[in-house]
């Protein structure tokens, strides 16, 4: 019995400094996924919001259909770190990013498309959820 006040005694001043010392958990981007649609009635390009890539992987998918291109720049830079110019993409992840990034697409004729950017999985080990 002794031995358990003890350690309840000892670990309570621990928890303490840590909280007094201000350290956290490391903070881990949202699971966000921003998307633009493209349609017959609106204009001939879109653009999406901007998000932070994956934060263990460092990673961003990419989904588009039925664009004539798709874009994927960082938002602080303008630096473009995927291009596409084939219709319909993925889903396909691109590496190695760090910064903030949006996505954008031109409209093929009068047909209606999207395009997608998202940094997660779901729990099945899938591209996030096309919406």
């Amino acid at each position: 019995m002794r031995s358990k006040i003890r350690l309840r005694w000892l670990a309570s001043p621990v928890v303490s400094l840590m909280c007094v010392a201000g350290i956290q958990a490391p903070a881990y981007a949202a699971n966000d996924v921003v998307k633009c649609n493209l349609t017959p009635s609106g204009g001939p390009h879109c653009q999406t919001g901007t998000i932070s890539p994956n934060s263990s992987g460092h990673w961003i998918r990419v989904y588009a259909v039925n664009v004539q291109y798709v874009a994927v720049r960082d938002a602080d830079t303008n630096v473009r770190v995927f291009y596409n110019a084939e219709g319909s993409v993925g889903p396909v992840a691109v590496y190695g990013l760090y910064g903030r990034y949006y996505a954008s697409a031109a409209r093929i004729g009068n047909s209606a498309g999207f395009v997608q950017i998202c940094n997660y999985t779901d729990v099945h080990g899938e591209p996030c959820v096309v919406f």
